[in-house]
């Protein structure tokens, strides 16, 4: 499943799916499901996962939609940083992308809790 997110000035594609998992845990070497399982921890995500992870749902929709990728992960948390609400966005999409226990998509909100990183300044 592809959605289309405001990101960057422009309506990207973003998706997650196998080949999206793959070049995450390929490019960081950590465990992408382990990393999102993150955002509901008390603490949440690192700066770094969380950029990692709209990152590469950008690339694996740009990919997808044979879109050229004219972005870097500073691009990302730059745009970021002028929307954090992107974050929520992306994670939904995440969280839909993957089957529940009876193999249907999933609607709605993700089961985690809210994220809970906010930059200081």
């Amino acid at each position: 499943m592809t959605e289309q997110i405001e990101i960057g000035g422009a309506l990207r594609p973003v998706r997650f799916g196998w080949a999206g998992l793959l070049e995450y845990e390929q490019q960081t070497g950590r465990k992408a499901l382990a990393d999102f399982a993150e955002f509901g921890t008390v603490g949440g995500a690192s700066v770094t996962v969380m950029t990692d992870l709209v990152y590469f749902g950008l690339v694996c929709g740009h990919r997808s939609a044979k879109q050229n990728i004219d972005f870097d992960k500073y691009d990302v948390a730059d745009w970021i940083d002028e929307k954090p609400e992107i974050l929520e966005r992306v994670m939904m999409t995440f969280t839909k992308s993957f089957p529940d226990d009876e193999g249907n998509a999933k609607a709605g909100k993700p089961k985690a809790t809210p994220l809970k990183a906010t930059p200081t300044q």
